[in-house]
């Protein structure tokens, strides 16, 4: 029978590859092992590990009648050629499942605080992880999204969640981290941020696992969720389009998405009280209005050219005021033992929800220059480059082009504010938001 991949990950202790397959008729999801020593999974080739796959279900290592939520098809190599057995890791896939929350328990406000902005449960729909057939994977680190397909249906939306290969794959103690993660922007667009414009909205449908534990009981718990698909696809995508075509975008749209994107940014810092983290083109879409709209809320790291130098966990920071009642931030650095606090991703200690709670404008100001990062690419037309070494623009730096002559003087002005080394010296969002409110209408 004939498989594809769509997840690919190694676990960095074990060296041992997992891989997620699903068969061509997208009727059965198979998980699959590989033993040997993989220093990196992108160095495999795809037809390689399908060939091994098939190869161990032409040998009668499995059938799809087989397969349960729990087995693994632990491939390796052997004097006959490569060896396949389907084994039961119920254990694991006991204590995988035991991460994640039962849908009775996520919408209650007693679990998830008061005064949000939560959905009622009966004006939730959640569907079983069994009916979401995948369609093509998004390439990113994590990869959690991909677009799917849902029962019958033709439509195309797009899957975001968790999967047993995560946790084989991660180790239970990152697992557990990367978990929270993607709960964590459920919380955020679920029930901390209220709707804006240019904000994706909470979920259209939440997506579940059922286990039958040794007592019998069967509670479903949310792995995943449903979000809309957009043909345009993110902005990272409509900029590689425009460079390999060598085309313009107009200003006036530069100057909406601008100021879409500002105004999304401000709701944040100044309605919901929270903050983005991981600003960047990937994490834009363009919907079908060809309005902007800001994803992926996991608040796990930041990429090396939209990192603020003094957020990337080197730098404490107090408040002190001056004279005429001004304050002032002002940056130490960290002398003390290493801190850890995520080890997911960069920067492994994350100061952003501490200050934001002491130092809430540190935060804003450390953002405005992940935003002015964001639009800058955006104004010269910045083409996403995936090589080794190099990831999400972390080798770029501003510098403009003579292909970005058609870019007014004080549009360039605003991203040098944006991005000024001493944060006291940036502008503020709100002053942002009022400058591209201005620039944008003055194009409409």
């Amino acid at each position: 029978m004939y498989w594809k991949s769509y997840k690919i990950k190694a676990n960095a202790m074990t060296r041992e590859l997992y891989v997620l397959l699903q068969d061509s008729k997208g009727s059965c999801r198979l998980l699959s092992s590989f033993a040997e020593d993989v220093q990196d999974p992108e160095c495999l080739e795809k037809d390689a590990i399908h060939e091994a796959v098939e190869e161990a279900w032409i040998r009668g290592a499995y059938t799809p009648q087989g397969i349960k939520p729990h087995s693994i098809l632990r491939i390796k190599s052997s004097a006959t050629g490569l060896l396949g057995v389907l084994v039961n890791n119920l254990d694991d896939y006991n204590t995988f499942y035991s991460y994640l929350k039962p849908l009775d328990q996520y919408f209650n406000k007693s679990v998830q605080g008061e005064g949000g902005y939560l959905t009622p449960p009966s004006e939730v729909d959640h569907i079983e992880y069994r009916t979401v057939t995948y369609v093509r994977a998004f390439d990113s680190y994590r990869s959690t999204s991909r677009t799917a397909k849902i029962g019958s249906s033709q439509d195309i939306v797009v899957y975001k969640g968790i999967s047993f290969l995560d946790f084989l794959a991660f180790g239970e103690g990152r697992f557990r981290e990367y978990v929270n993660a993607i709960y964590r922007e459920h919380h955020l667009i679920s029930s901390v941020i209220p709707p804006h414009p240019n904000i994706m909205a909470a979920p259209k449908a939440y997506v579940t696992l059922d286990s039958t534990f040794p007592d019998g009981s069967t509670v479903p718990r949310i792995c995943g969720c449903i979000f809309p698909y957009y043909n345009n696809g993110s902005l990272a995508a409509v900029l590689n389009r425009s460079v390999e075509e060598r085309t313009r975008i107009s200003l006036k749209r530069k100057a909406k998405w601008c100021y879409q994107l500002v105004s999304a940014m401000a709701h944040v810092h100044f309605v919901a009280s929270a903050w983005h983290q991981d600003l960047k083109p990937p994490n834009i879409l363009i919907d079908d209005n060809d309005d902007l709209l800001l994803i992926d809320w996991e608040q796990v790291g930041q990429g090396g050219f939209f990192i603020a130098p003094e957020s990337d966990g080197t730098f404490d920071v107090s408040t002190v005021e001056e004279d005429g009642g001004k304050q002032k931030l002002v940056y130490t650095r960290y002398e003390g033992p290493r801190r850890v606090n995520n080890t997911l991703s960069h920067p492994e200690w994350n100061v952003l929800p501490t200050w934001k709670e002491e130092h809430p404008k540190a935060v804003e100001l450390a953002e405005v220059h992940s935003t002015g990062a964001t639009l800058y690419l955006l104004l010269e037309q910045v083409r996403l480059v995936h090589v080794e070494g190099v990831s999400d623009y972390s080798a770029e730096e501003v510098r403009w082009s003579e292909w970005s002559d058609d870019i007014p003087q004080s549009w360039k002005e605003s991203i040098t504010k944006c991005r000024m080394l001493d944060p006291n010296e940036r502008i503020g969002m709100m002053e942002l938001l009022e400058f591209w409110k201005t620039e944008y209408g003055k194009l409409s």
